[in-house]
């Protein structure tokens, strides 16, 4: 049984790390949405789409060449000694250099084709900006996630803040000053993450050189590779519902669909934020062989995520109009609807994302890959079949129901390492959650301060039910307390 003092100090180091990923990823996220008003400001829309589209191909082109090493990296590094730790840096580095010159000679092969997503219109010079922005993105994820597994998550969250304000800086350089426009703001971003990508490399605490050893990358690609099958299949399953409303419908639609994503996409990203603690942490207790405590942290956090996204969904339930008015326009009004389900699909795939991490860092890197191939045919399928009948509805439906059929094949992978999930600590609020939903869309209430009782109507009964304690608010006071 581990000491007390262990048990503080792991929930310390969990909490803190949490604390310095999440600041800094809030503030990228403040970041991000000058950024993208900057952009709509300076640039025509045209020219907007076109530097989506180049950052698109660019993440297409650096996820393929990554083989997911990355994540293998991290749970090496936390079970590795000082000089396993350097072998495994410097044969990370320059397999990802290896890797981006490889898919780097295929693009120049196949651009023609890729040049299409870019309309009628000739497209000149975007070569060398696509190779470079790939080259950067590669780094600076790679080396990110190697700074996980050193849980170093202070340097971490200072350097990728800098690297958005120093995004943003150069932004107004390129396009306010310098009238720069596309490609300016496209170098703008390839430089800022060219930046981060030195510092991450700078603040790998080890020696730094060239010791590359083949068995060193066999042992991490072994394990790797299950996941990039997992990774692919993520970017299909997340882009197919897009597509095909693009296809069926206008693009008015696809604005709509958008832009009803961006609170919770924001939401993942804040949550990416736990989970790079999360995941070293856990696979260090495992490493250890502390069952015990990985079981607790398991389910503490499959509680606690739960909870928490379906607060925000009730939250989002109640003020949807002013926070459509406040961040968006009038004209968006009409997507309440869409809104809240794009909410409650994101609950339902980060409890996913929990389980499937978990399974990882439990030993088995093929799980993912299995559960996504279930949950991108249940999408696609689902996609084809909703949006011609419920419009841009469909597409939302379309990716609750693929990770809700997912969910049970999550449960019973994790359950083969020996980890046991607690379902119903999660499926209770999702419960609570739909009759509310059910009772606000037959009530239809107007003021403000009617829709505010749906708050209580949810917290009380998550007290009763369990879904969350007195306990769980002073262990977490407490933590920050010794944290502080």
């Amino acid at each position: 049984m581990a000491a007390p003092s262990d048990s503080n100090r792991l929930i310390r180091r969990f909490l803190g790390g949490t604390l310095y990923t999440g600041i800094g990823t809030g503030l990228r996220i403040l970041s991000g949405i000058i950024t993208t008003k900057v952009l709509a400001t300076y640039l025509p829309p045209s020219e907007f789409g076109a530097v989506i589209l180049i950052e698109l191909v660019a993440s297409f082109l650096r996820m393929v060449s990554g083989l997911s090493i990355g994540v293998a990296a991290i749970r090496t590094l936390t079970d590795a000694d000082r000089e396993e730790q350097r072998v495994i840096v410097d044969t990370v580095v320059l397999f990802r250099l290896a890797t981006v010159i490889l898919v780097a000679l295929v693009f120049l092969a196949v651009q023609p084709w890729v040049y299409r997503l870019f309309g009628e219109e000739p497209v000149e010079g975007l070569t060398l900006p696509i190779l470079c922005f790939t080259l950067a993105l590669a780094y600076q994820t790679v080396l990110k996630q190697m700074l996980q597994g050193f849980f170093r998550f202070k340097e971490m969250a200072i350097i990728e803040l800098g690297a958005s304000l120093l995004n943003l800086a150069l932004l107004a350089l390129f396009l306010i000053v310098l009238d720069a426009g596309m490609l300016g703001a496209v170098w703008s971003r390839i430089l800022a993450a060219g930046a981060a990508s030195l510092f991450f490399y700078l603040f790998l605490p080890t020696r730094k050189g060239l010791a590359f050893r083949w068995e060193a990358l066999w042992g991490m690609l072994r394990f790797s590779w299950p996941l990039q099958v997992n990774e692919i299949l993520t970017f299909v399953f997340n882009s197919f519902g897009t597509l095909v409303v693009a296809t069926v419908m206008t693009p008015a639609d696809v604005a709509l669909l958008s832009v009803a994503a961006k609170i919770p996409t924001n939401i993942r990203r804040l949550y990416e934020s736990f989970r790079t603690v999360y995941f070293p942490n856990l696979s260090s207790l495992l490493a250890q062989g502390d069952r015990r405590r990985a079981q607790r942290m398991l389910n503490v956090t499959l509680r606690g995520v739960a909870f928490v996204m379906t607060l925000l969904t009730v939250l989002v339930l109640i003020f949807q109009r002013e926070i459509i008015l406040i961040l968006y326009s009038e004209q968006y009004l009409g997507i309440g609807t869409l809104l809240i389900l794009a909410m409650l699909g994101t609950t339902i795939g980060l409890i996913g994302n929990v389980l499937g991490n978990s399974t990882v860092a439990a030993g088995d890197p093929k799980a993912p890959a299995v559960s996504n191939i279930v949950n991108t045919a249940v999408t696609v399928v689902s996609n084809l079949t909703l949006v011609p009948l419920l419009g841009v509805l469909g597409a939302a439906w379309a990716s609750i129901l693929g990770r809700a059929i997912t969910n049970p094949v999550n449960v019973w992978f994790l359950r083969r390492t020996g980890l046991i999930p607690r379902v119903m600590d999660y499926v209770k609020p999702l419960a609570l959650f739909g009759l509310l939903y059910g009772f606000f869309w037959w009530l239809q209430p107007q003021v403000w301060y009617i829709r505010l009782l749906f708050l209580p109507a949810f917290l009380l009964p998550s007290f009763a039910l369990r879904i969350v304690t007195l306990a769980d608010i002073y262990t977490l006071g407490r933590s920050l307390k010794r944290l502080r």
